[in-house]
């Protein structure tokens, strides 16, 4: 099936990342534009607020292996707040990109900007250490 949901970062004018944008490439572009010029319809923008920047989000789906709705799901990404010093992980609901995230967990050191990462689950981790 074709993509619908695009999950994009946001940028400030130095490539640090600001927000997390969600994109419907199956929507009709808003007037007056073309579909390729708007990339869809922005369905919703998670900022992260003043003096915190994040690295890009991994979609995780609500129920592997489950075939539901294509943005049922999760965001994570880093954060690393300049005004205190400290970096966490966030969790958000990608479906609706509430700006109350799910979860935040506290890091006990600072993640540097453009850290990447993806998401693993229990099995493939343990199927991943068996092969070490």
């Amino acid at each position: 099936r074709k993509q619908r949901y695009v999950y994009c970062t946001i940028l400030d004018s130095i490539a640090k990342v600001t927000g997390i944008i969600k994109f419907d490439l199956h929507a009709e572009p808003e007037s007056g534009k073309k579909q390729l010029e708007v990339g869809g319809n922005v369905m919703g923008i998670y900022d992260l607020g003043p003096g915190r920047f994040g690295s890009e989000a991994v979609f995780v789906p609500k129920e592997p292996g489950v075939s539901g709705e294509e943005d049922d799901g999760y965001l994570i990404f880093f954060v690393h707040d300049e005004n205190t010093g400290k970096s966490e992980v966030n969790v958000i609901d990608a479906k609706t990109m509430s700006p109350d995230p799910v979860a935040v967990v506290e890091l006990p050191n600072r993640v540097p900007y453009g850290f990447h990462a993806f998401f693993v689950n229990e099995e493939q981790l343990v199927h991943q250490q068996a092969e070490v």
